[in-house]
């Protein structure tokens, strides 16, 4: 779930769009271009965070968007491709890593369609 991730991201001051599910965060990213981040749940109905990924990747100006799975699945890297994210994020999250990964996110050389936005996009059922 999401709760977790949103409650970090108001206490860090950071604007977010979340989508329950894969195919609303496709409809949600079409067009935009001031979302930095993509945080997904790896485990969702119809369509799961690997199958999410590379479709976001599809999507026009989105090829080099930064994603990011966020798991309690230890063996999660066993169970999806995986090269569509940067990384994985296993649970549980804490306010410091979180803080620490949009701070990486931010320095990028190469942002996601020029993007200087802290805007976060939080994909989960």
């Amino acid at each position: 779930t999401c709760a977790l991730p949103i409650s970090m991201l108001k206490k860090l001051k950071v604007d977010y769009v979340t989508c329950r599910s894969g195919r609303e965060a496709l409809n949600t990213l079409r067009g935009q271009n001031d979302i930095q981040l993509i945080l997904t749940d790896l485990w969702m109905p119809g369509m799961n965070g690997d199958e999410l990924a590379a479709a976001i990747h599809r999507l026009d100006g989105m090829a080099n968007m930064t994603i990011y799975a966020v798991t309690a699945d230890m063996e999660a890297r066993s169970h999806f491709d995986g090269k569509d994210f940067h990384d994985i994020l296993l649970k549980p999250i804490t306010l410091d890593g979180l803080q620490k990964l949009l701070e990486r996110v931010r320095r990028s050389d190469d942002p996601p369609h020029g993007s200087s936005s802290d805007r976060v996009a939080v994909v989960a059922r």
